[in-house]
C-alpha cells in the first residue's frame, strides 16, 4: 500500500521488531513466512526464497550477513481490515562474525523475537543475543522452532518431545535469570551513584565490576525485583512462547489450542490456557485438571494429550505414507480443512505444510504474539 496508508496507522498499532537467533536456527525462514502474509512472496515459497537475504553473496552462501528490514501490515483473523497493525521487521544475522549487525538491529527495535532450534537447543550465539537484548532493554518473546525435526528426524514420542521443549524453555530462562542476577549483584557491589552509571553500560562490565569489588554480605539485603524477574521469564501460559516449524509453515501458542478445544471440554479458554503447560493432567471422570503425581506414569500432561498428539497424528498420516482415512476423520473436526481433497494429497513435507499451514498458520501466531506481548 501507499506510504500515506502506512503513516495513517496509529502509533499504538505499530510494532518495531527484530529477529534474533543463533546461526541456522531459522530466522530468515521465519521472516519469509511473515513476508508472505503481505503477498510479496507466495506462502508455498516461504523458506525457499530467503527474501530478506537480498545480497548475491547471502543467497550463494545461504547465510544472512547484513540486517535487512521490511514494513508489513497485518490484521488479526476475524477483525476488520481497517484495524491493521504495522510491523516493522528487521532480520539480523546469526553468525558470530556479524555481531555488530545484531547490535544495530536490537537498538533500532522495541521488541525482539528470539528463535531457538529445539534440536540444537540454546547455543552460544543464543546467549549472546539474549545478553544484547537485555543490555539494550529490548522486550523479547520466544519461538521454539523446528519442532518438526523432533518428529521426523529424531522420531521422539510426544512425551519425549514435551520433555525436550520443557528443558529448552528452562535453559533460556536460566540465561535470563543469570543476566538479572548479574545486574542485581553489580548494583549491590557498586552502591548508589556507581550503580546507575554501570546500569547504562555493558552488562558484562557490570558483572566484572561486581566480581572485582565484591559484595558486602553483612550489609542490607540486596533488593530483588520480583516484577523484573517475571518480565524476563518466558512462560507459555503467559503467551510469550510459541512452538512451531517455520519450514512447514505452522506455529501455535497455548491460547491457540485453548480456544480450539475449550468448547468441547466445557471450559473457559483462559482457565484452560493456564493448565496446558506443566504437570497438569485431565481427569476424564471428573472433567477437571489436576496435578500429576510423580509416580503416576499413566496420566499424560495436557500439553501432550491435547496438543502434541494431534500434531504428531498429522505427520503420521501425511509425511511418510498417506493415511487418507485418518485425515478424513480429522477433517471432520478441523474447519479449515473442509475444502481439501485428501485423496489427491501426496505423502511428504508438501502435504504436511498444506494441512498445518491452514490449521495453525505460522505468521498469524507469531504476529499475534508480537502484537500482544511486544511494545
Amino acid at each position: 500500500e501507499s506510504g500515506a496508508a502506512l503513516v495513517s496507522i496509529p502509533q499504538e498499532r505499530v510494532r518495531n521488531m527484530c529477529i534474533l537467533a543463533h546461526v541456522d536456527h531459522g530466522k530468515t525462514t521465519c521472516a519469509d513466512n511473515l513476508v508472505a502474509t503481505n503477498g510479496v512472496i507466495s506462502r508455498q515459497s516461504a523458506g525457499k526464497i530467503r527474501y530478506m537475504d537480498s545480497r548475491v553473496d547471502e543467497q550463494e552462501r545461504q547465510i544472512t550477513m547484513k540486517s535487512s528490514s521490511i514494513a508489513l501490515q497485518w490484521a488479526p483473523p476475524g477483525q476488520p481490515t481497517n484495524e491493521k497493525y504495522l510491523v516493522n521487521l528487521i532480520d539480523s544475522p546469526g553468525h558470530v562474525d556479524f555481531t555488530s549487525e545484531v547490535s544495530t538491529a536490537a537498538r533500532l527495535a522495541d521488541g525482539a523475537l528470539v528463535v531457538v532450534d529445539v534440536v540444537e537447543g540454546v547455543a552460544a550465539q543464543t546467549r549472546t543475543v539474549l545478553r544484547q537484548a537485555w543490555r539494550d532493554r529490548v522486550r523479547t518473546v520466544l519461538l521454539l522452532n523446528k519442532v518438526d525435526r523432533l518428529i521426523v528426524e529424531l522420531e521422539l514420542t510426544p512425551m519425549e518431545a514435551y520433555e525436550r521443549l520443557l528443558k529448552i524453555v528452562e535453559q533460556v530462562n536460566a540465561v535470563n535469570q543469570q543476566l538479572l542476577s548479574e545486574e542485581i549483584m553489580a548494583k549491590g557491589a557498586t552502591g548508589n551513584a556507581g550503580a546507575d552509571a554501570a546500569g547504562a553500560g555493558d552488562g558484562s562490565g557490570m558483572a566484572a565490576g561486581a566480581a572485582a569489588e565484591g559484595i558486602d554480605l553483612a550489609a542490607a539485603c540486596l533488593e530483588f525485583d520480583a516484577d523484573a524477574e517475571e518480565a524476563c521469564t518466558y512462560s507459555p501460559e503467559r503467551g510469550n512462547v510459541a512452538f512451531g516449524s517455520a519450514s512447514h509453515g505452522w506455529a501455535f501458542r497455548l491460547d491457540t489450542f485453548a480456544k480450539l478445544i475449550a468448547g468441547k471440554m466445557g471450559a473457559k479458554p483462559e482457565n484452560l490456557q493456564r493448565v496446558l503447560w506443566g504437570d497438569w493432567s485431565f481427569n476424564k471422570k471428573t472433567k477437571r485438571a489436576q496435578r500429576r503425581s510423580p509416580t503416576d506414569t499413566k496420566a499424560k500432561p495436557m500439553f501432550v494429550e491435547f496438543i502434541l498428539q494431534q500434531i504428531f497424528a498429522v505427520y503420521e498420516a501425511a509425511y511418510r505414507t498417506l493415511n487418507a482415512d485418518l485425515l478424513k476423520k480429522m477433517q471432520s473436526q478441523i474447519a479449515s480443512w473442509k475444502d481439501i481433497e485428501v485423496d489427491r494429497l501426496s505423502a511428504g513435507p508438501v502435504a504436511v505444510r498444506e494441512l498445518l499451514l491452514r490449521w495453525l498458520p505460522f505468521a498469524d501466531c507469531v504476529l499475534a504474539m508480537a502484537v500482544d506481548r511486544l511494545p
